[in-house]
């Protein structure tokens, strides 16, 4: 497998080294997010690229490289609000896009948990959720992209919540009851702690997941990668989860 890799940071750097423990070849490195430096990627020049840049980059990279008719795995954040016009342009173009706030096997387990322990929180109204992340301090967005998709999991299943409350929003207030608090910590170089809890007046369920370093988050890229190659159209790492359980 061939594997383009746009932007070439700490992400960028462990699939690099994960990539080629597993006998790939990196075919190209760009560093920047110039539409120049992506012009190199031409159709065949890479099986598959691998995008973690910047969200305000996210969606021009992903259009110039599904042009070329290169798959592409993305797992840059804070991009989503643009998926609908990715979308179409995936379609138009007959391209494959995977794409995931996080590329962790634990931490998509922990998505589904998710999604099942609130629908039976439904039954208990007493119990009041919540959901806290903490990142190293050099992230841009705040929630990040898996904190977002862990809230919004909640919002879709617990009835009694109809909307997030960020902490800019509370500084000056308490949560209305269906307000759904989220909390952001950035510091240091915290790899990535999720939290969801239920609290009322006698005790607290929480389950969280933590990241001890980046290459869990290479390799769930690179198993993405290659399931790219086989696939045409819009996919979530969700989907290769479960394709994976299924199988």
């Amino acid at each position: 497998m061939k594997i383009a890799i746009i932007g070439y940071g700490k992400m960028g750097k462990a699939i690099e080294r994960i990539a080629l423990e597993k006998g790939y070849t990196i075919s190209a490195i760009v560093e920047d997010n110039s539409a120049h430096s992506l012009a190199q990627i031409q159709p065949g020049f890479a099986d598959v690229a691998v995008e973690f840049t910047q969200p305000d980059a996210a969606p021009d990279n992903l259009k110039r490289l599904l042009e070329n008719q290169t798959p592409v795995v993305c797992g840059t954040t804070g991009w989503c609000k643009d998926l609908s016009e990715i979308s179409e342009f995936v379609q138009k173009q007959n391209g494959t896009l995977i794409y995931g706030g996080n590329f962790s096997i634990g931490m998509n387990l922990m998505f589904r948990v998710n999604q099942l322990m609130a629908q039976w929180m439904n039954h208990f109204e007493d119990y009041d959720p919540w959901v806290m992340e903490k990142h190293h301090r050099h992230k841009k967005d705040a929630p990040g992209g898996s904190a977002l998709m862990l809230a919004h999991q909640i919002l879709e299943n617990l009835n009694r919540k109809q909307r997030l409350a960020s902490p800019s929003e509370l500084e000056h207030r308490p949560p209305a009851p269906d307000e759904l608090s989220v909390g952001v910590i950035r510091s240091g170089e915290i790899t990535g702690i999720h939290e969801v809890g239920y609290t009322n007046a006698v005790e607290t369920l929480s389950f969280h997941h933590q990241a001890h370093n980046r290459d869990g988050f290479a390799q769930g890229a690179l198993t993405a990668a290659r399931w790219a190659t086989q696939r045409k159209g819009i996919w979530t790492f969700q989907d290769i989860l479960q394709d994976n359980i299924k199988g």
